[in-house]
């Protein structure tokens, strides 16, 4: 029976309990009456021991074993498996299948509309637009360039024009001195002929003579005032039309200056916009592919999974079995 006892006892720590319920050995068996039955023999008045039930006990004690080994037997037991593993390999899978796809969106959608910004080159929409600036700052310089070359035609033809007037008026006084010089000294010629046909000398004589000077002398000078205020007329027009055009050249300037900045203006607040929408879309696409690694983790989890449970369908007890699916799935 001891022997019995000290199998049963290694039987039991062979199937996995973890630590035997018997000690390994006993002391051998062998039929005995204990000393406290002897004294209870001896207070009835006999000297018979009990009876000897040691057999029953020992089945008794054989069948409970045989049912905890059955029990143990029927115990499921779970085959190892590395979850932790078989989700890093999972994810690792889900990543190389999904990172080129939206690195690929991320780079097409920099190639079209990248703002430049966020370490990205520019895109052809902002080259095109800054292409599209270029021709307009080319087109304000142009404009400007032929309104200040305008501007320089008119001063040199008011130049010009005044210069050409001014020698006509000069012209003018000339020949009007010829022959306000000429036709002076017929009246004076005609005069003198009048006061000595008439009679006239002396003071009488004079004194037609002296007047005939003043009435000469103050047209004379009424026509050389005359030619002055040609002269000055034609002065201050030149100086007027200069300060027009140089007030002129001033504000077409400051138009051309402010159609500038609203130009610059015009493209850093596309650049803004295109940096918006590129802040946008990252966030979007980043979302997107963790969403989509998510989805394809769990995918090639469970079949990590499967495929773990297909190679053990046949080495291991069905309620191991059912465990696992249980458990892993």
């Amino acid at each position: 029976m001891a022997e019995l006892i000290g199998n049963s006892a290694q039987l039991l720590q062979n199937l996995g309990t973890g630590k035997s319920i018997f000690k390994p050995t006993v002391p051998s068996y062998a039929p005995f009456v204990s000393q406290s039955a002897k004294d209870a023999a001896l207070a009835r008045g006999t000297t018979n021991p009990p009876p000897d039930n040691s057999a029953a006990d020992f089945a008794k004690l054989n069948a409970e074993i045989k049912a905890l080994q059955n029990q143990i037997a029927q115990t499921p037991k779970l085959p190892a498996f590395d979850i932790m593993a078989n989700y890093n390999r999972a994810r690792g899978q889900a990543e190389s299948a999904v990172n080129p796809l939206y690195e690929r969106k991320l780079r097409e959608f920099l190639d079209y509309s990248s703002s430049g910004r966020f370490g990205a080159p520019e895109g052809k929409v902002l080259q095109t637009k800054r292409q599209s600036v270029e021709l307009d700052r080319a087109d304000v310089d142009r404009s400007l360039s032929e309104s200040l070359e305008d501007s320089e035609v008119t001063r040199a033809r008011t130049v010009e024009d005044v210069a050409a007037a001014l020698e006509r008026i000069g012209l003018g006084e000339d020949r009007f001195q010829v022959q306000e010089g000429r036709q002076n000294d017929a009246s004076m010629r005609n005069l003198a002929r009048e006061v000595a046909a008439s009679g006239l000398t002396g003071s009488m004589g004079s004194s037609q003579v002296r007047e005939a000077t003043r009435v000469r002398n103050e047209a004379s000078q009424q026509q050389t005032e005359e030619f002055q205020g040609q002269r000055d007329a034609k002065q201050i027009f030149q100086t007027r039309t200069f300060e027009d055009l140089a007030r002129s050249d001033t504000r077409v300037g400051n138009k051309a200056t402010a159609a500038k900045k609203g130009i610059q203006l015009d493209l850093d607040s596309y650049i803004d916009k295109l940096a918006f929408e590129e802040q946008g879309f990252r966030l979007d696409n980043e979302a997107k592919r963790l969403s989509d690694i998510v989805g394809q983790t769990e995918g090639y989890r469970t079949q990590g999974v499967a495929q773990f449970l297909a190679s053990i369908r046949n080495s291991v007890r069905p309620q191991d079995f059912a465990l696992a699916m249980q458990t892993y799935r």
